[in-house]
């Protein structure tokens, strides 16, 4: 009987600590998560219309440079059509302002394609493989 205590205590302390149930659970409201996605992205697109790439918000959503979803513990961040190491630099800062400001969020990842969103879409999603990635956690 003791043992069976044990284990149970064990196996509960496994799945509360790092990388256990406890971390996979949402640390923010759905809701929240999406006004913080949405507000990112605006973000992104003030900088992209800065760059001349986008006339107006309407013309970044249309072309589809940016998006983000929010996922279960945390956001996803796409960029398409990228390869300006500054304006990515300034898009990964965006993201790192964000996770410092609202540390409840939980990890941005940041994934960043030089293609379209229409030809990643018409790519096979086992070849889908973005030409830089960045994760930042809290």
């Amino acid at each position: 009987m003791r043992l069976l205590r044990l284990v149970v205590l064990i196996s509960l302390v496994a799945l509360c600590g790092p990388g256990g149930m406890a971390q996979t659970e949402p640390r923010i409201p759905p809701e929240a998560g999406q006004t913080e996605a949405s507000r990112l992205i605006h973000s992104i697109q003030q900088l992209l219309i800065a760059k001349g790439l986008c006339a107006d918000r309407a013309d970044c959503v249309r072309k589809q440079y940016a998006l983000a979803a929010t996922v279960y513990a945390g956001l996803n961040v796409y960029v398409y059509q990228l390869s300006d190491p500054e304006l990515l630099s300034d898009v990964i800062k965006q993201c790192a302002l964000v996770a410092f400001r609202r540390p409840d969020i939980g990890r941005i990842e940041l994934k960043i394609y030089t293609i379209s969103k229409a030809e990643h879409l018409d790519t096979p999603f086992y070849v889908r493989v973005p030409s830089r990635a960045v994760t930042i956690e809290n």
